[in-house]
């Protein structure tokens, strides 16, 4: 027969302390190991690099990337960071093309791997220009190493 508590005592231990120790029991379940998410953003990336998801050339754009995987753009700058410092993709250029004109973007960028930093020109002639250079100087200028088999 199980002896009922006393209502008008309480515990020497508090609330707090009881919820805790109800907290921190083992429970069988083990730790939670969660991934950073540019690990979660990596991985589809660089299979879709390997794997030939991504023509040859293909730019792989912030804003896109961070609507189709539903995430926000600093994950998609880290991941594609990852990318530029690992070996198999080092010799893919990036070019970094944006509103930003402040120097912590263009160290930023520059730190992070990127081979040019483009200010978007504010007028529809000077963008077609601009699209135009870059056309001219990435595919007729520079001499980029051979795709590897």
């Amino acid at each position: 027969m199980m002896r009922s508590r006393d209502p008008g005592k309480f515990s020497s231990r508090t609330l707090g302390e009881r919820m805790t120790s109800e907290l921190t029991k083992p429970s069988g379940f083990g730790r939670i190991h969660r991934r950073a998410l540019r690990e979660e953003v990596l991985e589809p990336l660089r299979a879709a690099i390997i794997f030939g998801k991504l023509a040859v050339g293909a730019r792989l754009m912030e804003e896109e990337l961070a609507q189709q995987l539903g995430v926000s753009r600093v994950p998609i700058r880290e991941a594609l960071r990852q990318l530029k410092a690992d070996p198999r993709f080092r010799d893919i250029p990036v070019v970094v093309l944006t509103t930003s004109t402040t120097e912590d973007d263009v160290a930023y960028s520059y730190r992070s791997g990127a081979n040019s930093f483009v200010v978007k020109p504010a007028t529809y002639q000077a963008w077609i220009d601009l699209v135009r250079d870059l056309c001219d100087y990435w595919f007729r200028l520079v001499r980029l190493p051979r795709e590897r088999p």
